[in-house]
């Protein structure tokens, strides 16, 4: 079975997650990563093969298919997008030396904040023509 391109479930109405989804489209030059909102039937399908996700509002990386299907939440999935994107972004790996714990509290704390910060939509943005291909329903 061939793998899928990595998987980037994020919280479509989060204006910190659309702006970061909009950074990876940009940094993401070899076109790899794919996306869907945590809000859509793409993440339903990855919630039902993975109830450990149940609730999770924080953005999730899915690598792998089939039985070799892996995820990775909170601060895992940030480095791991970063390791996929590959380059310069790979030296972002040296945050793994910090306890997981510490990132995902400061990860958490983010989260916390984001729609006060960064804004929250009423619906999940459409994306532009050009990459729409690349967002899963």
């Amino acid at each position: 079975m061939t793998e899928r391109a990595p998987l980037i479930l994020y919280d479509g109405v989060c204006g910190l997650c659309d702006h970061t989804v909009q950074i990876i489209l940009v940094i993401d030059r070899e076109k790899r990563m794919v996306f869907s909102a945590l809000q859509g039937e793409t993440a339903a399908g990855v919630r039902a093969r993975h109830p450990e996700l149940a609730g999770e509002d924080s953005i999730v990386l899915v690598t792998g298919s089939g039985t070799d299907e892996r995820i990775a939440v909170k601060s895992d999935a940030a480095l791991g997008i970063l390791r996929e994107i590959g380059g310069f972004w790979r030296l972002a790996g040296i945050f793994n030396v910090v306890p997981r714990g510490v990132r995902d509290g400061i990860y958490a704390w983010v989260a916390r904040n984001r729609y006060r910060w960064f804004g929250k939509y009423d619906a999940c943005e459409i994306p532009d023509a050009a990459v729409r291909a690349r967002f899963l329903p």
